[in-house]
């Protein structure tokens, strides 16, 4: 039979695979649908991490004909249509799973083939109301919420649930289920309370509400809401207690850093003079390297002087980063002069381990690490040629990438999402690796992707700048010759 099979990190493809045989108490099935879980894109990434023994076959949602009975395989018939269940050995409570659980896809040929055999008590009659591919995607999901829902929350009808995140396959299913029940979703305070524009975090007095990101710039309560796309960049701001705001376009994409000065110079603007500073003793600033709770974004902390933020990594990150001063406000606080964080207020918690708060996001840092101490050398000598494999740091998670140097002008980048991109205006020179190549991310879009790598230490380390319809994403990429 043919299934799709992974024979190395990041890399699938359809091939031969030796056809399944029903043993004592178990039953053939002929695939007609299999459903994708994220699971599936975590074993793809890095097999390794979870044992997977190469070549496998993945997947555990499915659904099919059975084609053929074990011995011993009572209360099914051969032409039968069925859903796999693809969670063996549960164990004893309905709660949690036993020491021995496993899923589907992982020790055993997974869905992703044409055929597949699975014990008996784990094909179930497939539901005539539904299509195949809504038969295919039910069990994994669906579970896991009906499982949080009635079995770890214990729900009742006219109970009310909330339930977060609520775009996902899990909470999708947990909203649909939540409300044949006959429970409420979604507690009416909570309703209220998103209502507000304003719900507070932390000492910055930054939140978020409304689907509106709450903060203070300018010594003033702001409400803005940004987004990005290709070619273009926007914000809308507004200082709701002056009854001023404002609506801005910038025609050129991955310009958040612009979005956020130029709008908020605006707001100013048409909210009348700043109030007046008074120039305050900062907090003291825990040098070192910090990375946000949302997003994955790095800053470094550094005190040359005066205490500075530099944004490194991530979403709202340009190839040559602008530099932050903080300055004391006249209430004690400290407000951004330039870069990223420029006119926002930010506040220093005096945690374990130290925190960064503010910003237009507003976003939480936490550190992470000490400064990196000078430059690395380049070895402008080393042979560039071959391949090279290793990781790319996502706002996703981490990718698997593997990049061909064919020569100076030649290059190939291979990662799950494609073989073989070949890289535009390749330049692999003097120890270091630059050029673009497009890739399309399912759900997100078109992304032009920019490299900008160098040898150090024997790999090739830098960053890899995807810029699409959301910004720009600065993502740490190390690779090692194999």
């Amino acid at each position: 039979m043919r299934a799709a099979v992974i024979t190395a990190a990041g890399k699938v493809g359809v091939e031969d695979w030796p056809d399944p045989v029903a043993g004592d108490g178990e039953v053939l099935i002929k695939l007609r649908r299999a459903a994708l879980n994220r699971r599936d894109w975590f074993l793809l990434g890095d097999p390794a991490a979870v044992g997977l023994e190469l070549p496998t076959v993945i997947g555990s949602d499915g659904a099919g004909v059975i084609e053929a009975l074990g011995s011993g395989v009572s209360g099914l018939v051969v032409g039968q249509e069925v859903v796999i269940l693809p969670e063996f050995n549960w164990g004893e409570s309905e709660e949690a799973p036993g020491p021995d659980f496993e899923l589907l896809g992982a020790s055993t040929q997974g869905t992703h083939a044409e055929s597949i055999v699975v014990p008996a008590e784990s094909a179930y009659p497939r539901p005539q109301r539904l299509t195949w591919e809504e038969s295919a995607a039910l069990p994994l999901a669906s579970l896991t919420a009906w499982r949080a829902l009635f079995k770890r929350g214990g729900l009742e009808s006219g109970q009310t649930v909330l339930i977060t995140g609520a775009s996902g396959g899990v909470s999708t299913y947990a909203i649909q289920i939540a409300a044949a029940s006959g429970a409420r979703v979604l507690n009416e305070n909570t309703a209220a309370e998103m209502h507000k524009l304003h719900a507070a975090q932390g000492s910055t007095r930054s939140g978020m509400g409304l689907g509106f990101r709450v903060t203070y710039a300018n010594g003033r309560r702001t409400i803005c809401h940004g987004g990005d796309g290709s070619g273009f960049t926007a914000l809308i701001g507004a200082h709701p207690d002056e009854r001023v705001g404002v609506a801005l376009l910038i025609n050129t994409g991955g310009a958040q850093t612009a979005r956020s000065v130029i709008g908020n110079t605006a707001l100013a603007l048409l909210a009348g003079d700043t109030p007046p500073r008074r120039q305050k003793s900062a907090p003291p600033l825990t040098t070192g390297v910090y990375r946000s709770t949302y997003w994955d974004i790095e800053i470094e902390a550094r005190d040359g002087g005066a205490p500075t933020l530099v944004c490194t990594e991530g979403l709202l990150v340009r190839e040559d980063p602008t530099d932050s001063r903080l300055d004391g406000t006249p209430e004690g606080r400290l407000e951004g002069v330039g870069g990223l964080f420029h006119g926002f207020e930010i506040d220093l918690e005096d945690s374990d381990p130290p925190q960064v708060m503010g910003g237009v996001y507003p976003f939480t840092f936490v550190r992470t690490g000490e400064l990196p101490t000078g430059a690395a050398t380049v070895d402008e000598h080393i042979l560039l040629g071959g391949k090279w494999s290793g990781t790319v740091r996502t706002p996703l998670g981490a990718m698997v990438a593997t990049l061909t140097v064919n020569d100076e002008r030649s290059m190939a980048i291979t990662t799950p999402l494609g073989v073989d991109h070949q890289i535009e205006n390749a330049d692999a020179r003097s120890g270091r690796v630059e050029g673009e190549f497009s890739l399309s991310l399912p759900g997100v879009g078109e992304h032009r992707c920019f490299l900008r790598l160098a040898a150090i230490g024997g790999a090739l380390t830098g960053k890899i700048y995807a810029r699409g319809r959301f910004g720009e994403a600065a993502m740490p990429t190390d690779l090692t010759r194999v």
